[in-house]
């Protein structure tokens, strides 16, 4: 994953950690001398990372044995011409080939719905999203839209019967597809909000809009001033 994409999905996920997508809001603090609760200052400190709640948490699942991904060799090779700068004619067309393969596009969008975590499927799941987004640009781009709309409209994020850890873990990945597929695709974006599958699903999809409304209003307060100064 470049470096630019692998910030932008820690900052996805850091969103996602932090506003307590699958929880009610808290009743009113009452704050009495000899409450050992925790204060008001409490809720200002930094969200644990994903990786100590997992660990910590009585509901996180065991380590299942990884299962190799029926398409795990083209998903390496796609990830090593990623890597490459340069590509040789050979390369350019087995690229091409990658993204534009239909089956393989729609067993990346049933990977990245799997409540199985552990390193191997979380690495292709990384390198799913990867690939969809270039298919999206560049390959077989209706194919890969509905991949990732299957994606966003997957419910499994609302089963609250699904340990805390496997539903914040596909909450990190529809936040990441949302961000990215929004941004590609602004028209049918605006109408997502009809195929999301339930409230969690609807407020991780609030956030992600909040944060591209954000970056637009930077973006253009950034113009604003280059302008002012080159005049």
């Amino acid at each position: 994953m470049s470096n630019a994409r692998w910030s932008t999905f820690i900052a996805a996920l850091a969103l996602i950690i932090g506003w307590g997508v699958f929880r009610s809001p808290p009743p009113p603090d009452i704050h009495h001398e000899d409450d050992a609760r925790p204060t008001a200052d409490a809720a200002k400190l930094e969200p644990v990372p994903i990786l100590e709640r997992t660990m910590a948490s009585k509901e996180a699942p065991k380590a299942e044995r990884p299962h190799r991904f029926e398409y795990q060799s083209e998903l390496d090779k796609f990830q090593s011409l990623k890597k490459k700068v340069f590509l040789s004619e050979d390369e350019k067309g087995e690229r091409l080939r990658i993204i534009r393969d239909s089956r393989l596009l729609r067993a990346l969008g049933l990977r990245l719905t799997e409540t199985t975590i552990n390193p191997e499927v979380s690495a292709s799941q990384d390198a799913a999203i990867d690939l969809l987004l270039e298919a999206l640009k560049e390959g077989d781009s209706q194919v890969a839209s509905d991949v990732l709309r299957s994606v966003i409209e997957d419910p499994k994020v609302e089963d609250g019967g699904l340990p805390q850890a496997v539903r914040e873990h596909l909450a990190g990945i529809k936040a990441e597809v949302l961000y990215h597929w929004a941004a590609l695709m602004p028209n049918e974006a605006s109408r997502v909000q009809n195929s999301l599958p339930g409230p969690v699903s609807r407020k991780i999809w609030d956030r992600v809009a909040n944060r591209h409304a954000s970056n637009v209003a930077e973006s253009l307060a950034e113009a604003a001033k280059a302008a002012t100064k080159a005049d």
